[in-house]
């Protein structure tokens, strides 16, 4: 499976994070991908991995009690027009299960893809199968998202967290 939508109500107020975002504009790093060794359009500012903050401007009391495995939270941004090819993560990226919150109005789907054909597209929150080919062809605004992020594979993040997803 490629993704699983999802509704869970984010215990991180948005408008929080938005502040942190316009407070921040110099906070985020540019991705590389692991793959290729090339720079891509995804840029991230990693927020705590399980309880140890990360990022220093971040309020300390303000993180997720969701996951109940052990997780790395990051926002993750995609500027205005900028095309993220079909790909699947890299292998020196641990994660292969990706808890996405949108945090953009404007949020345009990602693409899953079976090798070379496009199967679906989904824009809402979703478990993300980070293993399987995705894309991301974003439209007129910045995309901004918050991810929890985990080395598990999607099946044991879905079985984890049955009770809050559905």
């Amino acid at each position: 499976m490629h993704y699983y939508p999802t509704n869970v109500k984010l215990d991180i107020p948005v408008s929080y994070i938005h502040d942190f975002i316009s407070r921040n504009p110099n906070a985020w790093t540019q991705h590389k991908s692991t793959v290729s060794g090339r720079m891509t359009p995804i840029s991230y500012i990693p927020l705590w991995q399980n309880d140890n903050l990360i990022n220093k401007n971040w309020n300390p009391g303000i993180k997720t009690k969701i996951p109940r495995l052990e997780h790395a939270v990051i926002l993750l941004k995609i500027s205005a027009h900028a095309h993220m090819p079909p790909h699947v993560d890299g292998e020196k990226n641990p994660r292969k299960t990706a808890w996405v919150f949108p945090l953009s109005e404007s949020y345009v789907p990602t693409r899953f893809y079976e090798e070379d054909n496009l199967i679906d597209e989904y824009a809402g929150q979703m478990l993300l199968n980070t293993t399987k080919i995705h894309e991301v062809c974003n439209g007129e605004e910045d995309r901004y998202n918050l991810q929890i992020c985990f080395e598990e594979d999607i099946k044991t993040v879905l079985e984890e967290h049955l009770d809050v997803i559905f």
